[in-house]
């Protein structure tokens, strides 16, 4: 677990994660879950979608596959698609853009 000061990194993170009925859906939920709070990432910084109950959302923002987890705070957003079980991966893809600097 990371002291207060370096969770302020993810202040600013805005996530989408699209996950459907799945069991690869379901580990990830979990360990999305357990990210979230070893990295002080709140509830409202995350929105989480159900591709079978979402469709407009899933649409709106051109989902192919699930597990997917877009950076909405990037312009553009950018896409970590099926292998998010892998926790280095998703804290790379996290941190792939430094606070208010979109790429």
């Amino acid at each position: 677990m990371t002291d207060s000061n370096s969770n302020r990194q993810y202040d600013h993170i805005r996530l989408a994660l699209f996950v459907d009925t799945s069991l690869l859906s379901s580990v990830v939920l979990k360990q999305i879950r357990t990210l979230k709070s070893d990295l002080n990432i709140s509830d409202e910084q995350v929105m989480i979608y159900n591709i079978r109950d979402d469709i407009e959302s899933t649409i709106k923002y051109s989902v192919i596959a699930c597990p997917t987890l877009i950076r909405l705070d990037l312009d553009p957003p950018r896409r970590l698609i099926g292998e998010l079980r892998n926790r280095d991966l998703v804290v790379a893809f996290l941190n792939s853009a430094p606070p208010g600097r979109n790429l």
